[in-house]
């Protein structure tokens, strides 16, 4: 099976460059384009099932860049919690709590915030992979966040934590191939626009 990752077009968010994490915020222009050129990549491929995050950037993503197919919503999909972060600046977030956003911020760990750690978004990916696993389809569509695939790419490869993938390229509207073979995650190609 190979399971087709897929980051959602450019946000109101990315474009206002304020954290969205769980925040449902839509696309762009640019976000919709970015949605169509996903789109464009993927012709020619038949998915046996696609699922988006249940929030409406990625739903958006999903309709425009593979229109012809049924979505499943899966909440596991999300992007990480921000709390407090959610609709923020950067700087207005280093004003209110200063070198703790920083820090916390590096690490993805937004607990302090009354949102998710780093851990727990790995736990909620793993679900997702453990489930899709069971199944005996082909070729999946998944539509979700950066953070997201990101995860997925640390337990595929087995980083161990955030800080080692922090800087490695998800950008919007790319699309990342996992296959899941003999009992395996492998990383196929990533990051592709």
């Amino acid at each position: 099976m190979k399971l087709y990752f897929v980051r959602h077009g450019q946000s109101e968010a990315n474009y206002k460059k304020i954290h969205a994490g769980c925040m449902d915020v839509p696309l762009t222009g640019q976000g919709k384009a970015d949605a169509e050129s996903a789109g464009n990549l993927l012709c020619g491929v038949k998915f046996e099932k696609v699922y988006t995050s249940d929030l409406i950037r990625a739903i958006q993503t999903a309709d425009i860049a593979l229109p012809n197919y049924e979505k499943q919503r899966v909440p596991l999909l999300r992007e990480i919690s921000l709390g407090e972060l959610e609709g923020r600046t950067p700087a207005d977030c280093l004003e209110q709590y200063g070198e703790n956003y920083l820090l916390q911020k590096s690490r993805r760990n937004f607990g302090d915030f009354g949102g998710e750690d780093y851990d727990m978004h790995v736990k909620r990916v793993r679900e997702f992979l453990e489930m899709v696993a069971g199944e005996e389809d082909t070729n999946v569509a998944v539509f979700c966040h950066e953070g997201t695939i990101k995860c997925v790419l640390d337990i595929v490869l087995q980083v161990g934590h955030w800080i080692s993938i922090k800087n490695i390229a998800c950008n919007n509207g790319s699309i990342s191939i996992f296959e899941y073979k003999d009992k395996h995650w492998r990383l196929c190609q990533w990051n592709l626009t």
